[in-house]
């Protein structure tokens, strides 16, 4: 593949690097390799963003044909996107696209823009960290006191309450002050729970 450039190529780069986050790095012509065959693959600009947890790669690929782009064009970029392990990709081209291409493009979450679009859109909107790590802790054989705050004595638990948990595990049986439910002992999982 012939990397890009000229004017055009080199304004759309400043556009990109004049509205996106200030901690972003452009890349016109990188080379990344391929997950898979580990060759390098050519990426017409590359937007890498990395920002305490969050680090992102978009990728730009820039078509400057007499004839809209078509639905193979999108599958190869969403091919490429994938190979590259970008987390985004976008499609900048002079002559649009053909409707089933937009749609094609649309379903696999490729966002696609004209020069002219792409020359006028603020791509700080587009280029976001939108991925989180969730991190929950999970407990087995879990041995749970009930002491009172005072006397730091052990409560017993009444009957009754172990009965709901055992029965609905969601259920809320601890009260606040006020009377109302706060929380249950625990969620819902495989282990054993005790109680003393």
């Amino acid at each position: 593949m012939v990397p890009k450039s000229g004017k055009p190529f080199e304004d759309l780069i400043t556009w990109i690097q004049q509205s996106v986050h200030e901690k972003a790095q452009i890349i016109p012509n990188e080379k990344v390799r391929d997950i898979h065959t580990k060759r390098t693959r050519q990426i017409d600009i590359s937007i890498r963003l990395s920002d305490g947890p969050t680090h992102l790669f978009v990728m730009v690929e820039v078509r400057d044909h007499a004839r809209p782009v078509n639905v193979s064009y999108i599958e190869e970029i969403n091919s490429k996107k994938q190979s590259v392990g970008a987390n985004a990709a976008f499609i900048v081209s002079r002559s649009g696209f053909t409707k089933p291409a937009l749609e094609k493009a649309k379903h696999l979450a490729i966002q696609t823009l004209k020069y002219e679009e792409a020359l006028k859109s603020d791509w700080s909107g587009w280029i976001k960290g939108e991925y989180f790590h969730v991190i929950e802790r999970k407990y087995e054989n879990v041995l749970i006191k009930l002491e009172n705050d005072t006397s730091n004595k052990l409560l017993n638990v009444a009957p009754e309450i172990l009965s709901q948990v055992q029965t609905n595990s969601k259920r809320k049986v601890l009260l606040g002050k006020d009377g109302k439910p706060l929380t249950s002992f625990f969620r819902p999982c495989s282990s054993h729970h005790k109680f003393i």
